[in-house]
């Protein structure tokens, strides 16, 4: 399975919210309108969103979670890995906590990545702020 770079980050966001076993329509919404907003996505024809996520649902289904999130890391590039776990510790907190399966894959991002500890301390931190109220 090949994934383009906007592909790859859209896919390791989805498993984010998918994660805990229930896509909440919160959290479908959310991620919407967060790709829509993003440059990375910029320049793409008005149906790119939803044919992506059609296709990735698809490739879920068909590969499972491991190997989707194993192709995702792959073709991310390097210079959206701290964006990525950035907006996945987002959309983790969307429905108010991060469920055990979402810390997890979370974690795994963050070792995937190979992200500095203090990156992800400060974007919790952040995160957490945000989410309070």
């Amino acid at each position: 399975m090949t994934l383009g770079p906007a592909e790859a980050f859209a896919a390791l966001l989805l498993l984010i919210i998918a994660a805990d076993g229930q896509l909440t329509a919160e959290e479908s919404s959310h991620l919407d309108v967060t790709l829509s907003r993003m440059h990375l996505f910029h320049g793409y024809p008005r149906d790119f969103l939803p044919q992506t996520f059609t296709k990735l649902c698809t490739l879920l289904n068909e590969v499972g979670t491991e190997s989707l999130l194993t192709a995702a890391i792959a073709a991310l590039p390097r210079d959206l890995y701290d964006t990525t776990y950035a907006i996945a510790l987002d959309l983790a907190y969307v429905d108010g906590s991060i469920h055990p399966a979402e810390q997890a894959l979370l974690e795994r991002l963050q070792t995937s990545l190979a992200l500095p500890a203090a990156t992800v301390t400060l974007l919790q931190e952040a995160t957490a702020i945000r989410h309070k109220g």
